[in-house]
């Protein structure tokens, strides 16, 4: 069962790149279409996987989506239930796989310690949301392990200064494992973070049965300073991911 699960993710993932690719090369990167698609497949991907998505509440198009970030899984589950564009890290764009695949969604490459880019990358932010495409940032920065949610970094809250841009919390919650709640002992299976390497982290992701997720989009929040958007959306999210199930 996990080679048959592997084979018919390998031939998903082959088909969303070579499509993916015909459509940014005949549309010119249009970024509405591309995580329309990307939406199709995660979507399909889930399914296969047996990860079943709960969503409490509805997001908006034209707000900047803030979320906690536990794995890549997140990825597929907040594509699938909201059509959008990612903002990443420079350092993924380098690489072969996940490069690969952000680069055909279009994702925003930032760079988060670089001061002299970052206004230029908090317009490349408001480009997209003014395209009414919701736009979703994970502002820890990184993954983390589960045990709460990592304080987040303000520096790509700029466009909030700049713009009127409405901040919505999103906050994940993976729920069970094999119909099992998620512990200390086998939250490694789905958590991806730290030194955890990509390609033996996917493989085992085959043998799990089945995965439950919890999102829930929360009230949203507005404030014309980026530090006192990114605490609101950080207390937001924190305080209900930490909120007992």
């Amino acid at each position: 069962m996990k080679l048959v699960k592997f084979l018919v993710v390998s031939l998903i993932l082959f088909s969303y790149i070579i499509v993916s690719s015909i459509i940014n090369f005949c549309t010119r990167h249009n970024r509405k279409i591309s995580s329309k698609i990307a939406s199709f497949y995660a979507t399909v991907l889930l399914k296969v996987l047996n990860i079943r998505v709960k969503v409490n509440n509805v997001y908006e198009d034209d707000f900047l989506l803030v979320s906690n970030h536990l794995s890549y899984i997140d990825i597929l589950v907040l594509s699938s239930v909201c059509p959008s564009i990612f903002i990443t890290s420079k350092e993924i764009e380098q690489e072969n796989f996940l490069g690969l695949l952000s680069r055909l969604n279009n994702s925003v490459f930032v760079e988060r310690r670089n001061y002299s880019t970052l206004l230029k990358d908090n317009e490349k932010i408001i480009s997209v949301l003014n395209s009414k495409i919701p736009v979703i940032l994970f502002a820890e920065g990184t993954s983390s392990n589960g045990d709460q949610v990592l304080p987040f970094k303000s520096s790509l809250f700029y466009c909030v200064e700049k713009y009127d841009i409405i901040v919505q919390p999103v906050c994940i919650k993976y729920k069970k494992i094999n119909n099992e709640p998620v512990t200390q002992k086998n939250r490694d299976s789905i958590y991806y973070y730290g030194s955890m390497n990509f390609f033996p982290h996917f493989w085992n992701l085959f043998s799990l049965k089945s995965i439950d997720i919890e999102i829930t989009f929360l009230k949203d929040t507005y404030s014309n300073s980026r530090k006192e958007s990114c605490k609101l959306a950080y207390q937001q999210i924190s305080k209900h991911y930490m909120e007992p199930s």
